[in-house]
């Protein structure tokens, strides 16, 4: 694994790194015909209650791949290496599918206090966005506290944090911008603080 680190934004403890090499372009290509046989409506989970519901802050699709498939198996490993965090605290591996229109509001990946989902590992303390190919128009991942904003290209990949010291980062929060032009395809890995279980 070539890991090149292309941009870090620090900001209240969020780092953001956008960086290239963890995925390889026929993997990608891979990835997305493993997900496009399983693709249903997105849903999203309730960062208050943990409720798991179709809702329109979020209008593509998504695939949850099978994790003891060779490829998803070594991404997962790439991953933990990449962020120091153990395997057993991501979730499974989620692909997300977007096509003209589409888009995912603004949002946190990390849960509030009380949540059910708190119960499974704790919190997600982090996000890994993996993209699988590459958006001629619209479909940035927009941070607006920050400013900041990656645009899709096969083979990039983005890490950043959502808690520090028991709190939701506020510049955790993003967006998954409207597609204008193509398709947007992206694989998202959720890590927890502990053992997801």
């Amino acid at each position: 694994m070539n890991i090149s680190i292309l941009t870090q934004v620090d900001a209240d403890a969020l780092r953001a790194t956008v960086f290239h090499g963890l995925i390889a372009p026929t993997e990608c290509g891979a990835l997305i015909e493993i997900a496009r046989a399983c693709e249903a409506k997105a849903s999203v989970c309730d960062s208050d209650t943990g409720a798991v519901r179709v809702d329109a802050v979020r209008s593509n699709n998504m695939s949850w791949v099978d994790n003891d498939h060779p490829l998803v198996r070594s991404l997962n490993q790439r991953i933990a290496a990449l962020t120091g965090i153990p395997l057993e605290n991501q979730e499974p591996l989620q692909v997300l599918h977007y096509r003209p229109s589409e888009e995912y509001g603004p949002h946190h990946d990390a849960f509030t206090p009380g949540n059910q989902q708190l119960e499974h590992g704790g919190n997600r303390i982090a996000t890994v966005i993996l993209y699988l190919n590459s958006v001629p128009v619209g479909g940035g991942t927009f941070f607006p506290e920050m400013d900041m904003r990656v645009f899709p290209h096969a083979g990039l990949g983005l890490f950043f944090r959502s808690v520090k010291d028991g709190q939701v980062l506020q510049k955790s929060l993003h967006a998954g911008e409207p597609v204008l032009q193509g398709e947007k395809w992206i694989a998202t890995k959720w890590i927890r603080e502990r053992a997801y279980v």
